[in-house]
């Protein structure tokens, strides 16, 4: 998985990697019994694998308005991080980029792009660092978010204007210290972008996409 692009929207981050399996249109649910938790899934659309991670308050639900409209271009895979939504609680000591992992293992997905919102943005950012070997050779797990600047990733930075000035200087920094970023401000949104404006959202992942497939 080296070759990588980033999206970072609102407080969200995509990274791009190669798909390597096809699923049908239809959903499909289930429960993947891995790193020693059970994690609820469901899957729908076809072509490049396309997984969504949901923030630190709701669920795998909050990407309604996008399953649809990324299904119709991409094999979509939304699932409810651990002790969130139908997945177990969670039990010490454990890591959500392994349950990652792990959960792509589970469904034969070795290469993907990675969609996260707000805590799910800080999981990709964990999980690229996760497959990276200074972050393996080290018997403490640090943070990967400070060495991102080391990683090949080419991003997509799009923050809520009304967000809390916080989060905006956090994405501006990321902006300006990762390889190839852009960065885009949505008017009138605060951090949960892809909820409050969807179809902007929905225009700007897939239109970096497509962009993306024809380098």
């Amino acid at each position: 998985m080296s070759h990588i692009c980033t999206v970072l929207v609102g407080s969200l981050a995509l990274l791009l990697f190669t798909p390597s399996v096809r699923l049908t249109a239809e959903i499909t649910t289930g429960v993947a019994e891995v790193n020693g938790t059970k994690l609820y899934y469901e899957r729908q659309g076809q072509g490049h694998p396309l997984v969504l991670i949901h923030g630190g308050i709701l669920s795998s639900t909050e990407w309604a308005e996008q399953l649809q409209p990324f299904a119709a271009h991409y094999q979509v895979l939304r699932y409810d991080v651990r002790g969130f939504g139908k997945s177990t609680v969670r039990e010490l000591p454990y890591s959500n980029s392994e349950d990652l992992y792990q959960l792509l293992q589970f469904l034969k997905v070795e290469k993907t792009y990675l969609v996260g919102s707000s805590f799910g943005r800080s999981l990709v950012a964990d999980y690229r660092g996760f497959l990276a070997p200074w972050y393996l050779a080290q018997p403490l797990k640090p943070p990967t978010l400070p060495r991102l600047s080391e990683l090949s990733i080419s991003t997509l930075i799009v923050l809520g204007q009304l967000d809390i000035p916080d989060v905006l200087t956090i994405g501006e920094t990321l902006g300006e210290e990762l390889p190839e970023a852009q960065t885009v401000t949505i008017p009138n949104a605060g951090h949960m972008v892809h909820m409050e404006k969807p179809q902007e959202f929905n225009r700007l992942v897939l239109d970096f996409l497509s962009q993306h497939k024809k380098r």
